[in-house]
């Protein structure tokens, strides 16, 4: 069912099939196909596929790990984080994140008025920065 309305460009359908390959449900888990279907729709503005993606991309699931993508990825989160789904995982569990994402999420914040350190720790500035970005 999420197959069809994918392929025809609807990005909550292509999130839920993403969702669901990845999580095993209705099928067999696959988080290589997952990470992939989520990287073919990474140009859509959508809060929850972004918040994903950018975990499998720092913890190396389904492929290798990219910080940097990682943390592009979180900042899309809440970019695109539209109040009706989850918080981006940033906010909810900064404990999952590691001191080098963590370093480039903050660099990545720079151009939205961060002004803390390259610390790689969730500071109050960090926090606030991005969860500026919900606002906009």
């Amino acid at each position: 069912l999420f197959r069809l309305p994918g392929d025809k460009g609807l990005m909550d359908a292509s999130y839920e099939l993403a969702r669901m390959t990845e999580l095993g449900e209705g099928g067999a888990r696959d988080e290589a196909a997952a990470r992939a279907m989520y990287g073919k729709i990474s140009e859509w503005c959508h809060g929850n596929m972004a918040d994903r993606y950018s975990i499998m991309l720092m913890r190396g699931i389904g492929g290798p790990v990219d910080r940097a993508a990682a943390a592009e990825f979180q900042v899309k989160a809440f970019e695109c984080h539209n109040g009706n789904f989850e918080i981006p995982a940033a906010a909810a569990r900064p404990d999952l994140f590691d001191r080098e994402t963590i370093v480039e999420i903050q660099e990545r914040l720079r151009g939205s008025g961060y002004e803390g350190p390259l610390d790689g720790s969730f500071n109050e500035a960090t926090k606030a920065a991005l969860k500026s970005l919900i606002a906009r």
